[in-house]
């Protein structure tokens, strides 16, 4: 029902209202006026409720159209999804220390720290060998355990001198040499147990500017553990030394290192 249709029915009620009224008195009697007025008063603010409620529906219906008919956000491009809302703290300007990178590791605890959050999944580790880092190389590991099995993993960041080094190839079983894109070098030693079941692995990347890496894990024990080899082979595989000793980190750290010639390139022992 319309507005127009709505007051047609309320003019129909006050008029029936008014017979009514007119049929019930008494011939010269007197008009009820204050019934009239307060039925006439009825009506308007009926008709006036009808009138805002019709206003408040079209109001709604127009600001649907009009949301309706607004343009829609412009693309984002192929397959890409629209961006979401961002509120004004979120795109505030980022501190200096949020957008520098971290800092490199120089110290033995940085590097046991970056060392221990390389280790592969399994591994949990003890004892640490931290001994004094030198200006030209940077060596540092730890007791490794995996289950019942121990062994130990190193890290030895080294830079024996400031210029190209030669590389020697493998003459020996267990070793492998591939060489990297950039004109490195990656050496792979596994060999087999020696006397006393003692067995060290090895993975050693030599880059052209001098500068080597060598991660290392084995069942010989290591400061502090005594003098018993571990029964186990060494609890990080091949493929794990190699992902390690390429990691970037160690070559941003050996290339502030300063080159010393007469250095022999890996430690005899750790």
């Amino acid at each position: 029902m319309n507005v127009h249709d709505e007051e047609r029915v309320v003019e129909e009620r006050v008029a029936e209202g008014l017979r009514e009224l007119a049929a019930r008195q008494e011939v010269g009697g007197p008009v009820p006026v204050a019934e009239l007025l307060h039925r006439g008063r009825r009506g308007r603010r009926l008709r006036t409720a009808t009138r805002v409620a019709a206003a408040a529906v079209g109001v709604g219906a127009a600001l649907t159209v009009a949301v309706a008919l607004l343009p829609a956000p412009a693309a984002t491009g192929p397959g890409l999804p629209a961006l979401p809302a961002v509120s004004p703290s979120a795109v505030a300007t980022p501190s200096p220390a949020a957008s520098s990178p971290a800092p490199l590791p120089t110290t033995g605890p940085e590097l046991l720290e970056a060392l221990r959050t390389r280790l592969p999944a399994g591994l949990s580790t003890g004892i640490p060998w931290v001994p004094e880092q030198l200006p030209y190389q940077k060596y540092v590991g730890f007791q490794v355990r995996n289950g019942g099995a121990t062994g130990n993993v190193r890290i030895d960041i080294n830079r024996p001198s400031t210029g190209p080094v030669n590389v020697v190839r493998c003459t020996v079983p267990g070793c492998t040499d591939t060489d990297l894109p950039d004109g490195g070098h990656l050496q792979l030693y596994l060999p087999g147990k020696a006397v006393g079941g003692q067995q060290d692995w090895r993975a050693t990347v030599r880059r052209p500017d001098g500068t080597m890496v060598t991660a290392a894990s084995g069942n010989i024990p290591g400061p502090g553990e005594g003098t018993q080899v571990h029964p186990n082979a060494p609890l990080l595989t091949g493929q794990q030394l190699s992902e390690l000793a390429l990691d970037p980190l160690w070559q941003q750290v050996a290339l502030t290192l300063t080159g010393q010639p007469s250095r022999p390139p890996y430690p005899a022992k750790p």
